[in-house]
């Protein structure tokens, strides 16, 4: 397990990051613990990179908090900082992660109500020739309101596909 526990920097304690590898698989892994998006304050980000089938994949999982629970006075998740930052480590790339950010790309909910963020990542996705691993399905039901959106992501780039 490679995990970096939330730093006590802002509003919310406890949390973190982590990428769970089963040790049988035979995959051999190197934590990639110090990514930092140089203007990103609030992101948690923790990556690792492994050998699979001679070749490096690297894994990156990020957890971007709402817009309503970080604080004003710290810039938080912009899509050209903090992912182009997660792919400085190598183009062979899978990123995953909660987002917390809205957009009919990929969330199928007839009442999606676009963010800012979520504008963001299209256009990080296009300029990058990433792809966007979700189907439209929900990844979330939010416990007050139970209505359901998908703001946990994945995303691929290089030789790398998901299925």
């Amino acid at each position: 397990m490679v995990k970096r526990n939330r730093l006590n920097t802002y509003k919310t304690i406890g949390g973190g990051v982590a990428i769970l590898i089963r040790e049988s698989a035979g995959l051999i892994y190197t934590p990639l613990l110090n990514i930092t998006a140089p203007d990103d304050n609030c992101t948690d980000i923790i990556q690792a990179k492994i050998k699979w089938n001679g070749r490096d994949i690297i894994f990156t999982s990020l957890y971007n908090p709402p817009v309503s629970s970080r604080p004003r006075d710290l810039q938080g998740f912009s899509a050209e900082c903090t992912l182009s930052a997660c792919v400085r480590q190598g183009l062979n790339h899978i990123i995953g992660g909660d987002f917390n950010a809205h957009s009919i790309t990929w969330d199928s909910a007839e009442d999606v109500v676009e963010s800012e963020e979520g504008a963001e990542i299209e256009e990080w996705l296009r300029e990058n020739s990433a792809t966007l691993g979700n189907s439209g399905d929900p990844t979330l039901r939010h416990a007050t309101t139970r209505k359901r959106s998908a703001v946990d992501l994945s995303i691929h780039m290089g030789d790398v596909i998901i299925f």
